[in-house]
């Protein structure tokens, strides 16, 4: 033990016993939940590790560096424009801290007392107080939010542990940049850390209050589900005066977070680290249908929020838990969090539905005039104009930039018409339709499937864009002045600050272990590429190249097979952009996805039966299908008129000839190995094979390449990438683009999740890579968990689902190694 004396006096706090003259000593969070718990509140018990510990160990540590014992009194100054110097003392101070001892005598003491808590898990929570001549409450309670929890067995190595942990979270080199950028030296932090019991609750959830409304937040399990994009809690918003409930928003429940339940020596990971796992449980479908509070629960809530008005005052913030009641009788909330507020800390709150004015006579029926509801089809939330738009190209050039793009659907070749919008409403289209996709890739809400939207709306009217919860609703109407610029979007796409904060080495992904499993981005627009190649993505996984086509050359994709001047001009446009997309993410590579036009997107010209090859002589002419997923595209209308693709195929020759050899050919909707066979011909005589570092890829997603993966294999295919939204809608006949087929369009489906291990295990067989590139990870990310215990080399995204995957990735790698360690543990140990 290297420590000088372990004699010091470190008392522990109960939340009741706390007085005014601690405030300092125990942190603005756990002086909040004493002062309510004495007022009768009914605060989570918990016990506080007071901040002269952390000053009192540093100070008493016997370090081999003297800088440690006097790091929180130091002036230590950071060069925030160099992020690696930033990271790398970061890493160095909390690595050294992680590694230090404990004395005895404290921990001791310490799992003593949070063991009367009576609970077998605990969770550490940094309670931070911020002195000098700043507002020490309010500067605390926002940089609380760079600061982490822990949860912990009460065990002593796993306390321990955690202990350490907290500390730790001053030194993150996020925080590190952003005590230095507010001006607050290290020696005006005081950082406690509060220990309260961790079981699982019913729900949990959250409430934000103003003057003019409460928003009451919930969602089953624990909270963290709330900071997720893979759940929405149900929102209930309630007149603070009349105590009312004004709106009910439901939520888009999935899931719930639990802790796992500990057994003895079954919770060490692989490094011998005792750890708590967060599993993500699969919801019932009466969970899944219903509201997470009934009734009474809800009232239970309002209640609390009035006691909160009466101690906090009209602005507030507080986490709540509902427990089962331990004897007979109601549920019980608790509160483990509760702070005072202003306006700018509050979430930005939905606008409960008020009665409007009908809108002015257009012809249409009367409709419904507060709200509209649809499927969420990109996250965020925007407040902006209205603009009714009839699909014409020729009115592209008229949509002014800002304003809610309003239409019947999107087709690929309008994709310039959206690039400038606050947000997207459609009446057609599902959650994996081109409207959603665009939108998801262009970091703008949008919300499709609204029956007769086009109809209910006026031009020009205010509307809020809800992607979250698949909502529309009108908006009071500011007074005209042309003066004004355009309303400001308020969706908060996660790629700025993500991209933001890796540029100063205070990635999100910092303290993450690199992934096994590959983690590449979709693209099919120009925009953002800069920002994206900076994030620690491996790749790029798939390029849409014809949404690409469609913004580079201005005009319907078809146009670029009946011109071949204008598809020459095109695909150099593509050229262009490939270089640089190629240089920016140099060495990881370049999945470019050849184009894939569809039936209604594209008009190919009759040809002759006798110029096609045998098994597709027809007495006919092959002509335009009339439908888009089933009729001639993909590899298929390769073979009818093969000019478009040998012109794609040169222009990717040459790019590798120029050095741009990261690129590599992936072939869309495959229906057989004859099709694939025809196109490794044309690729060969293209010259891409110019070196063994070329790969040519298919996609999986017609049904028949799930009993064609060896035959593929042998025919020359080097690796597969499953796509999910075509093969869902294929083996459940659930067409992606028809709203009302939305709940049948289900990914998790048990036939689609079948057909995906089966992809994945015929790939590792045949030793190729397997990738997945559809919509079904970002959306669905239990569904990680599975693709990673079975193997999948890499999952290919949007832009904005690269954070959630990518902890989703993390988290299921821990799992499998976790479990990995549990199976190599001797009965005996147990």
């Amino acid at each position: 033990m290297m420590f000088r004396s372990d004699t010091i006096d470190n008392p522990l706090y109960t939340l009741e016993c706390i007085e005014q003259a601690q405030r300092q000593i125990v942190g603005e969070t756990a002086y909040a939940l004493g002062h309510l718990a004495r007022q009768g509140l009914p605060v989570l018990p918990g016990l506080v590790i007071s901040a002269r510990s952390l000053r009192e160990f540093l100070e008493a540590y016997d370090w081999v560096e003297p800088l440690f014992a006097e790091l929180l009194n130091s002036s230590l100054h950071l060069n925030l424009e160099d992020p690696r110097q930033l990271q790398a003392i970061a890493r160095h101070i909390r690595g050294e801290l992680l590694a230090a001892e404990l004395p005895a005598t404290w921990l001791d003491r310490w799992v003593e007392a949070i063991a009367t808590l009576g609970s077998p898990t605990v969770k550490l929570s940094p309670s931070l107080h911020v002195h000098g001549d700043c507002d020490s409450g309010a500067l605390a309670l926002k940089a609380s939010s760079l600061l982490d929890s822990y949860y912990s067995p009460v065990q002593p190595e796993a306390i321990a542990r955690g202990i350490l942990q907290t500390w730790a979270e001053l030194f993150r080199a996020r925080n590190l940049f952003y005590w230095q950028r507010a001006g607050i030296p290290l020696q005006s932090l005081d950082l406690a850390i509060l220990v309260q019991s961790a079981d699982n609750p019913i729900a949990s959830g959250t409430i934000a209050a103003s003057p003019q409304q409460w928003q009451i937040e919930s969602t089953w399990g624990l909270g963290i589900a709330l900071g997720r994009d893979d759940v929405f809690g149900d929102r209930d918003l309630v007149d603070p005066e009349t105590a009312q409930i004004r709106d009910r928003q439901p939520g888009r429940h999935r899931i719930a977070y639990e802790l796992e339940p500990q057994t003895p020596g079954a919770e060490r990971d692989g490094q011998g680290k005792i750890e708590i796992v967060e599993i993500e449980r699969p919801l019932t479908d009466r969970q899944r249908d219903r509201s997470v509070l009934d009734p009474s629960q809800l009232q239970g809530a309002i209640r609390l929020s009035q006691q909160l008005r009466e101690q906090l005052g009209d602005y507030f913030l507080a986490q709540w838990l509902l427990y089962p009641a331990r004897e007979k009788g109601s549920s019980q909330f608790y509160l483990s969090r509760a702070d005072r507020a202003d306006a700018s800390q509050l979430p930005e709150a939905p606008i409960a539905a008020q009665p409007s004015p009908a809108p002015a006579d257009n012809g249409a029926a009367n409709e419904p005039t507060q709200s509209w509801q649809g499927i969420g089809a990109a996250s965020g939330r925007a407040i902006a104009p209205a603009y009714l738009w009839d699909g014409d190209r020729a009115t592209h050039d008229s949509i002014p930039p800002g304003h809610i793009l309003v239409t019947e659907a999107i087709a690929p070749e309008n994709c310039a018409a959206v690039s400038q919008a606050a947000a997207i409403v459609t009446e057609r289209g599902g959650i994996a339709s081109h409207a959603a996709i665009v939108a998801r890739e262009l970091g703008i809400p949008a919300v499709v499937g609204v029956p007769n939207v086009t109809r209910a709306i006026t031009h020009g009217e205010f509307l809020l864009v809800d992607g979250d919860r698949g909502a529309v609703s009108r908006q009071p109407q500011p007074s005209p002045d042309p003066t004004d610029d355009p309303p400001p979007n308020l969706s908060n796409s996660r790629l700025e600050s993500l991209v933001y904060a890796s540029d100063r080495g205070l990635s999100v992904f910092e303290e993450l272990v690199p992934n096994s499993t590959k983690m590449l981005v979709n693209l099919g627009y120009g925009r953002r590429v800069e920002q994206l190649a900076r994030l620690p993505v491996d790749g790029v996984g798939l390029v849409r190249s014809e949404l690409l086509a469609c913004e580079l050359s201005q005009m319907p994709s078809w146009e670029l097979s009946r011109d071949r001047a204008v598809g020459i001009e095109t695909f150099d446009k593509i050229a262009n952009y490939l270089t640089q997309l190629a240089e920016l993410f140099y060495p990881r590579p370049i999945f470019y996805r050849s184009l894939d036009l569809r039936s209604r997107q594209s008009a190919p010209k009759p040809v002759p039966a006798s110029t096609l090859s045998p098994p597709y002589l027809d007495n006919g002419a092959a002509t335009q299908g009339e439908s888009e997923t089933l009729g001639v595209h993909g590899a298929f209308s390769y073979l009818i008129d093969p000019a478009l693709f040998d012109l794609e195929l040169e222009t990717l020759a040459r790019l590798r000839q120029q050095g741009q050899r990261n690129i590599h050919l992936m072939l869309p909707f495959v229906r057989s190995v004859e099709e694939f066979v025809f196109c490794r011909r044309r690729v060969k005589r293209a010259g891409l094979y110019d070196g063994n570092d070329f790969q040519l890829w298919i996609m999986a997603e017609v049904p028949s390449s799930i009993f064609l993966v060896p035959e593929y294999v042998r025919a020359g295919v080097q690796g597969i990438s499953i796509g999910t939204n075509d093969l869902t809608q294929l083996l459940l006949a659930a067409d992606r683009e028809h709203p009302q087929m939305a709940a049948a369009f289900d990914a998790r489906h048990k036939a689609v999740k079948r057909a995906i291990y089966q992809l994945v295990s015929q790939a590792k067989q045949a030793g190729i890579p397997c990738s997945i590139c559809g919509l079904a990870p970002a959306r669905h990310p239990e569904i990680v968990d599975e693709l990673v215990r079975w193997g999948i080399d890499s999952i290919s995204v949007e832009p904005d689902a690269i954070e959630s995957t990518y902890r989703a990735i993390a988290r299921a790698e821990r799992r499998l190694a976790i479990d990995a360690a549990r199976q190599q543990i001797p009965p005996t140990q147990i």
